[in-house]
């Protein structure tokens, strides 16, 4: 987790609540006079918690797959005290206790005031969509500045403002340069790849994934659970061997750019067979939030399990 620090939620009374922050996860609750509302207690998904215990009472907050609450429930009596429902984007159909907690879409922090969802570095609004400010990693983050979670919050969730994705690639039928296959990263709508006889190259995705290798075969996305720092630091990294151009060879290739940041942050350890793709899905299980294969189309994607077996690639060639 990050360093903790405090962040100001704008409530519709008159006092201003405070939330204490670990990291991006708020921890404590707090009311204009400083005095404890809640603490909050992450068991299931990393960026929601479980239980919101209060001086009076501890409650359970149940999510449906993004993380957004949809019902909170009393532990004690089992009574329902609070269900809410959203429309597709994150707009809040209904809410049956406005201000009981502070969590709402995909886990953000929701004001019901405004009807913004913040979400690390950014506020999003469910009404239209999208951000309200511009992406803080610019056009490295995309060309839309303002897209939230690649404009499909169905199947994707953008906890900071930010997503991080490492697509694996099997081996290629077109191309015999990725025999063992290719590993490149995806910052927000910006693909970042280490290829053979240049250095670190950065593409539009949709341009990227659309190139006759890759739509040969059938990637898997592997999101990463990363605070803005750590995502921001990551950006920084591929900057820096661009830059300083960084030369692709049978020592580094394509794995080890976003491997020996990972490691340098102490998000996995060293690993056998580094150099198969296959091997680098294994060494960040810990550190993946959702993980999805894209089809051929590219058009969607579905949401997958880790392998049994994830040294070797999981299920057929393509």
């Amino acid at each position: 987790m990050g360093s903790s620090g405090d962040v100001g939620l704008a409530r519709s009374q008159a006092t201003r609540d405070d939330l204490k922050l670990d990291g991006l996860n708020p921890v404590a609750w707090f009311d204009g006079a400083g005095q404890l509302k809640a603490t909050f207690v992450y068991a299931s998904l990393p960026h929601v918690p479980d239980l919101m215990i209060t001086p009076t009472a501890t409650y359970r907050l149940v999510t449906d797959h993004l993380g957004s609450v949809t019902d909170v429930v009393n532990v004690a009596t089992g009574a329902v005290v609070q269900r809410m429902r959203y429309d597709t984007f994150g707009v809040v159909l209904s809410d049956s206790q406005p201000g009981l907690q502070p969590f709402g879409f995909a886990g953000g922090l929701y004001d019901d005031a405004t009807g913004l969802v913040r979400f690390g570095a950014r506020d999003y609004d469910a009404e239209v969509g999208r951000w309200i400010s511009k992406d803080p990693v610019r056009f490295d983050g995309g060309t839309n500045l303002f897209a939230y979670a690649g404009g499909d919050p169905v199947n994707f969730v953008d906890t900071n403002g930010l997503e991080v994705e490492i697509l694996v690639f099997p081996p290629s039928n077109v191309s015999m340069s990725s025999w063992l296959g290719h590993v490149a990263v995806r910052i927000e709508e910006t693909v970042w790849s280490f290829e053979p006889n240049t250095n670190m190259l950065n593409y539009d995705r949709n341009s990227y994934m659309s190139t006759p290798t890759n739509k040969s075969r059938a990637a898997h996305g592997l999101v990463l659970d990363l605070t803005a720092e750590q995502e921001a630091d990551l950006e920084s990294h591929f900057e820096s061997m661009k830059k300083n151009n960084v030369q692709y060879t049978g020592v580094t290739n394509c794995i080890h750019p976003v491997e020996d940041w990972l490691i340098r942050e102490g998000l996995i350890s060293a690993y056998n067979w580094s150099i198969v793709p296959s091997g680098l899905m294994a060494a960040v299980s810990p550190v993946v939030k959702k993980r999805y294969v894209y089809n051929k189309s590219l058009l969607h994607v579905t949401t997958v399990t880790m392998p049994k077996y994830p040294y070797y690639w999981p299920g057929k060639y393509h």
